[in-house]
């Protein structure tokens, strides 16, 4: 270092102004198009780099600098974290099946697996560790990397995945065997199943809260089905004191729906414990500070609704609590009447009865129908009542695109709302 600013000084001595008057134009000796003048202006532009700190590049936003060297379709953002799995919307494009993702700006370095394709530029994801502080809104970046799955030496279970590091995961779910007690129709295409668990008290006592949700998987011959995620459509106090979990299940074809709706009273499941949050009915408490309460369902997202009112939030203590139901039409509108060999009844009178008032919206109805048409959000505006936001309290089941207009629509603008963790084909 020394001598490169010896040779700096002695090339700078070398060089000195002319001694007549400045010219405007005029260019030093070291500027001009001599061979010379070049080799000695690049020798000093080389030696007096090393003496003269660079400035810093200024730093541009992450996602601009990925977009701009990566391409779109790299960048996406958690959209909800559900259990043991996460979803990840991407503005265009999706990862393939078993791309190795990775959370940003995280408090260890955590690695998503894609596993399912989704609607709306969403993907559903495994992670490989745990997932305690993730949240909505987080980004993530689609390593482009393939998740390689290797043999596994478990049911179920261990697996391997290469994206540059070495890692394992073991599928630690615990499953327990239940008999069904009852199966049938609820609606068109929906049905009305009863599992007893009375026989494993830590199974039972896993459900807390209303809006939590399990996996299912149905044994076959040749192994299990792939696990199906369903909310429990009981109440928790059914578990604890009768040992019964209750689900409403959408059949369609392909799925472990399908398989267990096909099944007969006896016929064994396998059951997960249940997980997530449910309801946070604490937002909207106490009921004389939150008078209004609005529910919105479609479909089978009423499920955990049904759980939710029958396990009591003081709705008759509060001035307004009204429950949207939306259905394509009667044929499909689950918990009308419920039948069983001993008992016909209107669930929905019971709902009432507890301070709930029910408006079914029907999207496709016969003409005979002179209730609410066409979708639950649309019937909530055509209400056109102003709600207080201090006051009132909103709990959102069902399509994404009902919640998403809900929210967006802000009435009540800053009103709690107790989004399902639930994903409900409709």
């Amino acid at each position: 270092m020394a001598s490169r600013r010896l040779l700096t000084s002695l090339l700078r001595s070398t060089h000195r102004p002319p001694s007549g008057p400045p010219f405007r134009n005029s260019r030093s000796f070291l500027h001009c198009p001599s061979p010379k003048g070049y080799i000695f202006n690049r020798i000093v532009n080389y030696v007096t780099s090393a003496t003269t700190p660079s400035q810093p590049e200024p730093v541009q936003p992450a996602k601009l600098l990925i977009d701009e060297f990566i391409g779109a379709g790299v960048i996406g953002k958690v959209s909800q974290v559900i259990g043991t799995v996460v979803d990840v919307r991407f503005e265009k494009g999706l990862p393939p099946i078993l791309t190795t993702l990775e959370v940003l700006d995280h408090s260890i370095r955590l690695v998503l697996e894609v596993a399912h394709h989704m609607e709306k530029n969403m993907v559903r994801t495994i992670p490989m560790d745990g997932i305690e502080g993730l949240v909505r809104g987080q980004i993530i970046l689609n390593t482009r990397s393939p998740t390689i799955l290797r043999k596994s030496c478990l049911k179920g279970g261990v697996f391997t995945y290469s994206d540059g590091f070495a890692a394992v995961r073991q599928d630690t779910t615990v499953w327990t065997q239940a008999p069904l007690t009852s199966i049938h129709p609820a609606a068109e295409s929906l049905f009305h199943i009863s599992v007893d668990v009375s026989d494993s008290p830590e199974l039972a006592n896993s459900f807390t809260t209303a809006g939590q949700y399990l996996q299912l998987r149905v044994p076959t011959d040749d192994d299990v089905s792939k696990p199906s995620f369903l909310a429990i459509a009981s109440p928790p106090s059914l578990a604890s004191v009768q040992g019964v979990f209750e689900f409403l299940v959408k059949s369609f074809a392909g799925s472990t729906a399908e398989l267990l709706c096909g099944l007969n009273k006896g016929d064994v499941v396998e059951l997960s414990q249940a997980v997530g949050k449910g309801f946070d009915i604490d937002q909207i408490s106490p009921p004389e500070d939150y008078q209004s309460v609005l529910i919105f369902a479609t479909g089978s997202g009423i499920s955990p609704i049904r759980s939710l009112i029958e396990s009591g939030f003081s709705a008759d203590k509060r001035s307004d609590v009204r429950l949207y139901y939306g259905a394509r039409n009667l044929e499909r509108m689950a918990y009308q009447v419920l039948i069983s060999a001993l008992l016909v009844r209107d669930r929905f009178k019971d709902w009432e009865s507890l301070g709930v008032k029910i408006v079914p919206v029907l999207s496709q109805p016969d003409d005979n129908w002179k209730g609410e048409r066409g979708y639950v959000q649309a019937a909530f505006s055509r209400g056109k009542k102003i709600y207080s936001p201090q006051s009132t309290g909103a709990v959102l089941c069902g399509q994404k695109q009902m919640a998403e207009f809900l929210v967006s629509s802000g009435k009540p603008e800053t009103a709690p709302i107790l989004l399902s963790t639930i994903r409900v084909v409709f």
